[in-house]
């Protein structure tokens, strides 16, 4: 690896850390808030490519477990708090680093961001309608979700529509839900008892109530500063 790349990776990793301490908003009681720092991974992630993200990625959680939440990692349940540190940060950060797999898709014509509300309208009517003749809800939840995060991406898509074309980073989409997926996982291993009633759907709730807004936030910042960035990105290319 050149030093090159050495900079630029450190440099993603420190930018990482200091939106992580200075850009704060208030947590929810179990842990998750609008998370400004993923923004510097999806950027490593169109700039350095997968694997020098993904080490980007791996660098800003070790410093971020390290500095930020030491006590963390002071449980005496060895096999507990690697578990929940690869579930709610390992795997739900250097995700982020994927991002750039999925190219770019510039769209011209709002009717496709009205085909992409629509699609997620009808996967959302679909599975409340198959899930009100069907006990067994739990299969169902993740179209749910999908529904849901396709109506906000056509909706952010058609506020970033100027000069007859918008940027779709799909990629975004995909890596927020995956990470979403993590923290429902470690929510159902780890704080389940947090939870009345349906603790199912009560971790899904939860962490929704967070990722839905980090969805919002990524797309809107990642597709401005794609726009001014990618330029820039294709002349530096690592």
């Amino acid at each position: 690896m050149k030093t090159r790349d050495l900079i630029l990776i450190a440099f993603y990793a420190a930018l990482f850390v200091v939106l992580d301490v200075f850009a704060i908003f208030p947590s929810m009681p179990q842990g998750g808030s609008l998370d400004v720092a993923v923004i510097v991974l999806v950027i490593a992630s169109y700039h350095l490519g997968v694997k020098k993200a993904f080490l980007t990625a791996l660098v800003s959680i070790v410093i971020k477990l390290l500095f930020l939440h030491p006590t963390l990692l002071a449980s005496d349940n060895v096999f507990y708090v690697i578990l929940q540190v690869l579930l709610d940060y390992v795997f739900a950060y250097t995700v982020y680093a994927f991002c750039s797999l999925i190219p770019v898709q510039v769209i011209r014509y709002k009717r496709t961001l009205y085909l992409i509300d629509g699609l997620g309208l009808i996967i959302l009517a679909g599975t409340f309608l198959l899930v009100s003749q069907s006990e067994q809800t739990n299969i169902f939840w993740s179209l749910v979700i999908l529904g849901i995060f396709l109506i906000i991406s056509g909706i952010v898509y058609q506020l970033t529509f100027s000069k007859g074309q918008s940027i779709a980073l799909w990629g975004i989409v995909l890596a927020t839900f995956i990470r979403f997926m993590f923290h429902n996982l470690s929510g159902w291993l780890f704080y389940i008892s947090y939870y009345q009633g349906n603790e199912f759907w009560g971790v899904i709730l939860y962490n929704a109530s967070y990722m839905i807004p980090n969805l919002v936030f990524s797309l809107v910042i990642g597709t401005i500063l794609w726009t001014y960035l990618h330029r820039f990105f294709k002349k530096t290319a690592v």
